[in-house]
């Protein structure tokens, strides 16, 4: 107000304050600080009170600018769960939480560490969650079944239709331990390749290397393009999609019941 009306009078007036009180407020600023000085009588700004008030424009057009920008939510989960489901339909979840811009990540050791980092705000993963201060939904199936390509289908024929198939080469994949998923005793499994990424047993699986033990959702294309086929038609469905975030981010329950109520619809079958 200073460097636009320079009068105390009229500062008084716009302020609505009594000039002598305005007055001596002035002279108290100009005694703790040196943006202001008396010259000829009148007080005028000094060259630190014109930078001053350069920089707390400066400051208020930003600070505008970056109210009237849309919140970002970053979101993410494991590679295949991020290529496969999310991306896919990313335009349907922009639209579940309006006037918020999504950034999206991939995490293939899960969504746990990156939460509590600060890395990401909601996170998709299965099972649960070991830190009690990351909350969770468990809230659609997760279908596992096995899968091999034509050629080894047809290369051990005999095998799968005999339901001998389990001795046959295997592409173990992390997290995806057929005794477990099966629910079966210890079996001593004829592993052709051991691999830590989903991605990697299904391209090996895709070249006739063995058969592998797969999320259906990470397998859809591929059976579409007929490079993959599923052997025999049981499905495991001991693991469950839910969304995972941080209890103390109590703004973020809109977009948690938002994609909550998306989660349960997708069908990753």
């Amino acid at each position: 107000l200073f460097e636009q009306y320079q009068d105390i009078a009229r500062i008084s007036q716009k302020l609505g304050k009594d000039p002598s009180g305005v007055s001596r407020a002035i002279k108290k600023l100009a005694d703790k600080y040196p943006v202001l000085e008396k010259r000829t009588g009148r007080w005028q700004l000094t060259e630190l009170g014109t930078r001053l008030n350069n920089l707390s424009r400066d400051f208020i057009k930003i600070q505008a600018s970056t109210l009237k920008s849309q919140e970002r939510i970053r979101i993410g989960s494991n590679r295949e769960f991020a290529s496969r489901v999310i991306a896919p339909r990313i335009t349907e979840i922009s639209a579940l939480i309006p006037e918020t811009k999504i950034d999206l990540f991939s995490y293939e050791k899960g969504v746990e560490h990156a939460l509590k980092a600060g890395a990401m705000d909601i996170g998709f993963d299965c099972g649960r969650p070991t830190d009690p201060s990351v909350a969770y939904k468990m809230l659609a199936n997760e279908p596992i079944s096995t899968y091999c390509s034509k050629s080894f289908a047809k290369q051990f024929k005999k095998q799968i239709t005999s339901q001998e198939w389990k001795a046959l080469p295997h592409i173990l994949c992390e997290r995806l331990y057929p005794d477990r998923i099966m629910n079966l005793a210890e079996i001593d499994w004829n592993v052709a390749f051991h691999v830590n990424d989903i991605s990697l047993a299904r391209e090996l699986a895709v070249r006739g290397e063995g058969w592998a033990l797969l999320p259906s959702y990470s397998v859809s294309r591929e059976i579409a393009a007929g490079e993959l086929i599923q052997m025999g038609n049981e499905s495991y469905e001991i693991e469950k999609y839910g969304i995972w975030w941080l209890r103390e981010r109590k703004y973020l329950t809109p977009a948690v019941q938002a994609l909550s109520d998306w989660l349960k619809k997708v069908p990753l079958d």
